[in-house]
């Protein structure tokens, strides 16, 4: 067998000659018997090695690049096709799907200007600028949902977070910067491509201050500090990028900066409490009230009439309300576009058991199918789960736990069995996973049975 020496370039039989073949970065090398006894190849070597990786590695990203831009360039979705896309996974919330699809449409025209004008050689006549988005509703009325749907579409890089984990540099917990690692391991790593990504920031209201009466009197760590080291991400700044599994800084890696002034940031939240504010500011009464003769559903308030403040009030109001909430007016002043979501009426939760492509009863007779069972779920414990859902007030996230524990004890019984050829839920299922009904194959007949009849409700 014939090699080349790495290092002096000449042929050998390596049969023959007294080199050996060492790994480096998990390739095999061959270095002659010249060069091996005091192994002074070694440095040489691995710098040759590691030049020839950087070279590919940079052929490789050059032809990322290439093919974002050229994805780029070739995103012509109007707001209207983005919206579809949203439909086919959520539920209602039309204002919000069209002012995001809006927002990212927009987003996408303004990195095709720069993209355009970089290869032309020119400065674009109006600099364009990005317009932040807050999405503000109950929980489970479709904030994450939506922001995930569109990860699946989007033809930039996408990231979410979790504002909740953030804290300002040097405190424990994760620094505002690690949101940019997630965008920055979808962009293949290319920092370019990662500066005209999308990052979504969940429950950024619990970064609000805790304290609006004296702020000074103790630092509020996981409040105002992290807003003011977040505010300079969504201004605009060359942040370092944090390296590492941990999203830590790694003390031996070259810092690697990402500039995020055109990267878009959606924040959403909760924000219980705000529609008082706004109401307040309006002059207007709710339906909450304070004092010894308040009633628990006064309390409790209307997240339908809650709604129904937040979208008839200005945006100046939204915006100085926010600040009252506990934002910094800087902050405040960088989420511009400001959406309020409503909760799910129960014929849209009725709608979301079944209707979008990632449904939970779709995503459980799914499941049941790829065991050789049908799941039939009646339209009687459909209306069991709206309801029971409804009282629950957690929205589209209490379907998916009622829906899953009334099939679990089915799913658990029934599962391998090559008799049962279809499994029936009904309302009864909802409050006793184990009363279900099978159809079962017995010789060339099929009988309907009961789970007890069946000997399938066993104890566990």
């Amino acid at each position: 067998m014939k090699a080349s020496c790495m290092v002096c370039g000449a042929d050998f039989e390596v049969e023959r000659d007294r080199g050996q073949i060492i790994e480096i970065d998990s390739v095999g090398h061959y270095i002659c018997h010249r060069d091996w006894p005091g192994f002074n190849a070694g440095v040489d070597l691995q710098k040759r090695v590691q030049d020839t990786q950087r070279l590919s590695d940079d052929d490789e990203l050059m032809q990322r690049r290439e093919q974002a831009r050229q994805a780029l360039a070739d995103f012509h979705q109007t707001p209207r096709d983005i919206v579809a896309k949203l439909d086919e996974y959520v539920i209602g919330q039309e204002r919000a799907k069209r002012d995001v699809a809006v927002g990212l449409y927009d987003h996408h025209r303004i990195h095709q200007s720069d993209v355009e004008s970089k290869e032309m050689g020119t400065t674009p006549e109006v600099e364009l600028e990005k317009a932040n988005i807050l999405l503000v509703g109950p929980s489970g009325s479709g904030k994450t949902l939506i922001a995930k749907t569109l990860a699946r579409s989007l033809g930039v890089p996408f990231a979410s977070a979790d504002a909740t984990s953030l804290s300002p540099t040097g405190y424990t917990g994760n620094d505002v910067e690690s949101v940019l690692t997630p965008l920055y391991l979808d962009a293949g790593e290319d920092l370019e491509w990662a500066a005209r990504g999308v990052v979504f920031l969940d429950e950024i209201d619990k970064i609000a201050r805790k304290s609006q009466a004296n702020p000074s009197i103790t630092r509020d760590v996981s409040g105002e500090s992290v807003q003011h080291a977040l505010l300079k991400l969504i201004e605009g700044t060359m942040a370092q990028l944090p390296l590492g599994a941990s999203g830590r800084k790694h003390p031996d890696a070259p810092p690697e900066y990402i500039d995020t002034s055109k990267i878009l940031f959606i924040g959403g939240g909760a924000f219980e409490g705000l529609p008082e504010i706004v109401a307040k500011k309006m002059k207007r009464q709710t339906e909450r009230t304070i004092g010894l003769r308040a009633t628990p559903a006064a309390i409790a308030g209307d997240p339908q009439r809650d709604f129904q403040i937040l979208s008839e009030a200005p945006m100046e109001v939204l915006i100085e309300s926010l600040i009252d909430y506990g934002f910094v007016p800087e902050l405040a002043g960088r989420l511009p576009i400001i959406v309020p979501l409503a909760p799910l009426t129960k014929e849209q939760m009725r709608r979301a058991l079944t209707e979008p492509k990632n449904a939970i009863v779709r995503q459980q007779v799914e499941l049941f199918r790829r065991d050789g069972i049908e799941l039939v779920v009646t339209e009687e414990a459909l209306d069991s789960i709206v309801e029971k859902a409804t009282s629950m007030k957690t929205g589209v996230r209490a379907l998916r736990s009622l829906v899953k524990g009334m099939t679990s004890r089915a799913r658990y019984e029934v599962s391998g069995d090559p008799k049962v050829i279809s499994v029936e839920v009904g309302p009864e299922s909802l409050e006793d996973p184990s009363k279900y009904d099978v159809v079962l194959k017995v010789g060339e007949t099929m009988e309907k049975k009961t789970s007890q009849e069946a000997g399938f409700a066993r104890a566990v």
